[in-house]
């Protein structure tokens, strides 16, 4: 039985993985302009031409949080290291 009122977007999202609303986000607003050559892309075949052309890829979701606790772990590690000389520095002599 279909609940009623009709379910919002933010339910229906909310049971939706990003994939699917990427998928049907791209349904209902048509075509897009390549950002890297300016042409028209408006099906998923002209898509996957485009990312081959310009040697490109999928963007997955998870890649995004994967960077960023890469940076993180980057920038924590810079901190230490800075900590460490300017202890050996001022402390150490």
């Amino acid at each position: 039985m279909r609940p009623y009122p009709p379910e919002s977007i933010q339910e229906t999202a909310a049971r939706k993985s990003d994939l699917q609303l990427l998928r049907d986000l791209d349904a209902t607003i048509g075509g897009y302009h390549s950002p890297v050559d300016g042409r028209w892309i408006d099906s998923r075949q002209a898509r996957r031409e485009d990312l081959k052309r310009h040697g490109c890829r999928e963007y997955d979701p998870g890649e995004k949080r994967a960077f960023l606790q890469e940076k993180q772990s980057r920038e924590n590690a810079l901190v230490d290291r800075a900590r460490a000389t300017l202890h050996r520095r001022f402390h150490d002599s």
